[in-house]
């Protein structure tokens, strides 16, 4: 099968980045003439960088509560009452 330059989903930024250069030079080839090879080839590589700075980042996807229930209130142990006994004298 050919490479038609598609994108996959878990391709890398360097392999994005590649992709999208290969597509402007193929799209716009006729200037590649009137500027020069090397100067044409660098124009497309900083293009795609800019390209694949500007495209959105994922979001890791944050795992939806599960029906935590809410921390009770613990009681405070009842102080006991000090009953105080009277020194017996003899």
């Amino acid at each position: 099968m050919a490479d038609t330059g598609k994108v996959k989903a878990a391709a890398t930024k360097k392999d994005i980045q590649a992709a999208i250069a290969k597509k402007i030079e193929t799209a716009l080839a006729d200037m590649k003439e009137a500027i020069g090879e090397k100067k044409f080839a660098k124009s497309a590589k900083k293009a795609a960088k800019l390209f694949v700075t500007a495209m959105p980042k994922k979001e890791k996807v944050k795992k939806a509560a599960t029906n935590k229930k809410a921390p009770t209130k613990r009681k405070k142990p009842a102080k006991k009452a000090v009953v105080k006994k009277a020194a017996s004298t003899k």
